[in-house]
């Protein structure tokens, strides 16, 4: 019991420290100058989901409902490097009114117009959703279901 518990821990820290943001030191990292982590978006490392984009990269992402929002972060397979394309990704939903695509935007695009991060923000999303984000990487086309937690 007490090896299951300490594999349990490892892994724990390990996946934690495999999306983690390097912070300046001495700067605690629970604080940001003069407020805390929690009125701060979710951020790789700190809430959202991961999911695999085939064998080419993995793709972090968080819902913000409250907000309509709506953050995508793409990494290599290491999970450390980020991962730049040049499509800008899209947000397949399943309403009750039928089926709607959201194309998210670069936030931080390069030169030659790539990105390794995303957002969105739009009423639709104000709510818990259910649906696919649609992404090329390499020049291959993905569908990656949303991590439904209802």
């Amino acid at each position: 019991m007490k090896k299951i518990l300490i594999s349990i821990i490892a892994f724990a820290s390990f996946a934690n420290l495999s999306f983690a943001e390097d912070s300046p030191k001495g700067q605690d990292q629970g604080q940001h100058g003069d407020h805390g982590h929690a009125d701060h978006e979710p951020h790789p490392g700190h809430g959202g989901e991961v999911l695999k984009v085939g064998n080419k990269a993995l793709l972090w992402y968080a819902h913000m409902e409250k907000k309509g929002k709506f953050k995508i972060v793409l990494f290599k397979p290491d999970g450390k490097t980020l991962k730049s394309i040049e499509k800008a990704p899209r947000l397949n939903l399943a309403l009750k009114s039928g089926r709607k695509q959201l194309k998210f935007t670069a936030s931080k695009a390069d030169s030659e117009g790539k990105s390794a991060t995303f957002e969105l923000q739009n009423d639709l999303i104000k709510a818990h959703i259910h649906g696919q984000i649609s992404i090329k990487v390499d020049g291959k086309s993905y569908m990656l279901n949303l991590i439904d937690h209802h």
